[in-house]
C-alpha cells in the first residue's frame, strides 16, 4: 500500500471564502482517512493556499502564458507528473457566463488525461452550457474523469446534455455543507448582507438594496455587508460603494472569521451561493438573491425556495414581503439530507482513492 500524492486543482487562493470552504472539507476529509497522503493545491495564489490550508501549492497550469514564469510552470509540470491522482473540484466551474473558467479548467483536465493521470471531478456545477464550442470543449475535459460528482440535479442535466455518460455522473452536495457548527455564546441582532456584481442584476438593484437596508435599520436591525470575494475589480467592497449609503463592510482574513461572522447573525441575505451555505450549517435562516442557477437551485433543493428572489426582477415590497414571513414563519432546512447527499460524493471519492493506493 503506497502512500498516495493527490494533486487537487480548484479555483482556490484568490480570496473566495466559499471556495475555501470547499477547499477546506476535501482536505479535511483526505487528512482524515489518509493521513500518510501528500496533498498539493493548484491555486490562483501559492503563498495564500499555503498559509490559509497548510498544503503544498502552485499555480494552477496557465491558459496564455505571457505571465506566467518558467520556474512556476516546472513546478507546476511536476505537480502533475509526481501524482497518483488529479480531483478537479469543487464550486462552479463550467458555465457560459465564465467563458475564462471554463478554458481554464478544461486546461486542468486535460493536462491531467495527457499525462495520463487518474482524474476524479468532485462537488462542482456546470451549466448552462448553450454554446456548442463550450459544449465540445467540457466534454472533451470531462469524458475521461472516471468519477463526476456534481452538487446538484440541474448540474446533472447539463452534463447529460452534453454527451456525458450518466452512469459516470453522481448527484452530491456542495462539500462547504460538512462545515461542523460554529460555537457562537451570543447571537445580536444583526441582519448580514451578502452582495456580488454581476450582469444579472435590475438597473436599479443599488437603490431597492439601499431602500431596504432602510427599513431593517428602522426595525432596529444592524445591517453589515461582508465581502465574500475579496479580489479583482467586481470583487464585493468595490460594489459595495456603488450602493447609495455607507454601511460596515467586514472583511474576513480567515475562513473562522467568515463563519464566525455569519454565525453571529439573526438573518442574512445573500447573493453568493456559500453565504447562504454557510448560513444553512450554522442554522441561520437566510434569503437568497438568486442571480444564477445554482443559488435558486441549492435554495429549492434545501428545502427554501420560497424565501429566495430573482436579482433580475428583485424590488423593495418583495424583500419585506419574503423577509417578514423569513422572520416568523422560517422552516427546518433540508441540511441533514444535504449533508447525507455531500457525504455520498466523499464515499465515492474514497473508493477512487483506495482503488489507486492498492
Amino acid at each position: 500500500m503506497k502512500n498516495l500524492k493527490i494533486l487537487i486543482a480548484g479555483a482556490y487562493g484568490v480570496d473566495n471564502w466559499g471556495d475555501e470552504a470547499i477547499l477546506d472539507r476535501i482536505l479535511f476529509f483526505i487528512r482524515r482517512d489518509f493521513p500518510k497522503a501528500r496533498i498539493r493545491v493548484l491555486s490562483g495564489n501559492p503563498s495564500r493556499t499555503v498559509g490559509l490550508h497548510h498544503a503544498e501549492a502552485a499555480q494552477f497550469f496557465p491558459i496564455a502564458f505571457g505571465f506566467f514564469h518558467l520556474s512556476a510552470l516546472h513546478k507546476t509540470f511536476q505537480f502533475f507528473k509526481e501524482a497518483d491522482a488529479v480531483v478537479l473540484g469543487g464550486g462552479g466551474l463550467f458555465h457560459d457566463s465564465e467563458p475564462r473558467g471554463i478554458f481554464l479548467w478544461s486546461v486542468q483536465c486535460l493536462v491531467a488525461i495527457a499525462m495520463k493521470k487518474p482524474l476524479f471531478v468532485l462537488g462542482i456545477s456546470a451549466g448552462p452550457l448553450r454554446r456548442w464550442w463550450f459544449r465540445r470543449l467540457v466534454h472533451m475535459a470531462l469524458n475521461h474523469a472516471e468519477h463526476i460528482v456534481v452538487r446538484d440535479r440541474s448540474s446533472y442535466n447539463s452534463l447529460v446534455d452534453i454527451g456525458l455518460d450518466p452512469e459516470r455522473i453522481l448527484v452530491s452536495a456542495d462539500m462547504a455543507l460538512l462545515i461542523p457548527r460554529q460555537k457562537i455564546t451570543a447571537k445580536r441582532k444583526k441582519v448580514v448582507l451578502s452582495l456580488r456584481q454581476t450582469p444579472f442584476l435590475r438597473k436599479d438593484f443599488p437603490i431597492v438594496i439601499s431602500q431596504f437596508v432602510g427599513y431593517l435599520v428602522s426595525e432596529g436591525y444592524r445591517v453589515e455587508l461582508i465581502s465574500m470575494q475579496n479580489y479583482g475589480e467586481n470583487c464585493d467592497p468595490n460594489f459595495a460603494m456603488k450602493l447609495a449609503q455607507n454601511f460596515p463592510i467586514f472583511i474576513p482574513q480567515t475562513l473562522n472569521e467568515a463563519l464566525n461572522h455569519i454565525a453571529e447573525a439573526e438573518v442574512v441575505i445573500g447573493m453568493r451561493l456559500h453565504t447562504l451555505i454557510m448560513s444553512a450549517t450554522q442554522g441561520i435562516p437566510f434569503l437568497g438573491l438568486s442571480y444564477s442557477p445554482k443559488v435558486q437551485s441549492f435554495c429549492d433543493e434545501i428545502g427554501v425556495g420560497e424565501f429566495t428572489l430573482s436579482s433580475r426582477k428583485a424590488n423593495f415590497s418583495d424583500l419585506v414581503r419574503i423577509f417578514e414571513k423569513l422572520v416568523h414563519e422560517w422552516p427546518e432546512p433540508k441540511l441533514k439530507e444535504m449533508r447525507a447527499r455531500a457525504e455520498k460524493g466523499l464515499d465515492l471519492f474514497r473508493a477512487f482513492l483506495m482503488k489507486i493506493q492498492h
